[in-house]
């Protein structure tokens, strides 16, 4: 079977396990070159697609996107929070982009919700809405480094581009996900799985971000807060001086990195 086969094998219903040149499928799971997994067969109408170039030349993408627009589906979203329970559940894979396909975005994100709250039912959690509960962080950070990539995930919200960049440079084995206020809300924050969590608290929008951070147990990562004069404030587990420059919280961070 050659690699558009296993495509169209893949968006079968029922298709069993099959392989190609560099190409297989195995419990509706698409892999390229045996370990990176492609894409997940949610239903017919549904499947989630890793949202990011694949380590080799591999057209993979490309191709899949056309098989599914062929059969009338489309990328209607992106990082969905029960996208992350069954990439971790199914794939035991931590954090990676993905993309939602599906007819419409209401109908993928029930379905997608649908699998969630089965695979929590199989694994003898309850089921509720979301079915979410990320304690992950210790395991994701192994599957990073098995993937080759930055084993720590540093989520900075209201901080600025320039901050962050530079905490790019001077963290190591560290990916930094920035998001503005407004851009991700609280609760969301788990689907990031963070190692840590970064927030801008030197504002009322900040130190409102941290309250309903602490309200939804979202996280169970470190929280450091930038505040005025480094003052402790409700939500954090820590704080740096939001008029230092950001050279002088790398030590801090790097320990509750460890």
């Amino acid at each position: 079977m050659d690699d558009p086969e296993v495509i169209e094998a893949f968006l079968e219903t029922g298709c069993g396990v099959v392989f190609g040149p560099s190409l297989h499928v195995e419990r509706d799971t698409l892999t390229l070159d045996g370990w990176w997994p492609v894409a997940y067969r949610i239903c017919p109408r549904t499947v989630i697609v890793r949202d990011e170039a694949p380590p080799t030349g591999s057209t993979i993408l490309t191709d899949l996107a056309a098989a599914l627009t062929a059969i009338g589906l489309r990328a209607v979203g992106t990082d969905l929070p029960a996208i992350s329970l069954l990439t971790y559940t199914i794939l035991d894979l931590g954090y990676a982009p993905w993309a939602l396909w599906s007819t419409d975005l209401a109908t993928g994100e029930a379905d997608l919700n649908a699998k969630a709250s089965e695979e929590t039912f199989l694994q003898g959690g309850a089921i509720i809405d979301p079915p979410i509960d990320f304690d992950n962080t210790d395991s994701a950070r192994v599957a990073r480094r098995l993937a080759g990539v930055a084993s720590r995930v540093v989520l900075t919200v209201g901080v600025s581009d320039a901050h962050t960049a530079w905490l790019r440079d001077g963290l190591d084995d560290c990916r930094l996900e920035r998001r503005d206020f407004g851009q991700i809300d609280p609760a969301e924050c788990s689907s990031v799985l963070p190692t840590l969590l970064l927030v801008d608290a030197t504002g009322p929008a900040g130190q409102a971000f941290l309250f309903e951070l602490q309200a939804a147990h979202a996280v169970r990562s470190p929280v450091v807060a930038i505040t005025n004069d480094g003052d402790m404030v409700a939500g954090a587990d820590a704080t740096v001086d939001g008029s230092s420059p950001p050279q002088a919280w790398v030590a801090l961070l790097r320990g509750l990195l460890r």
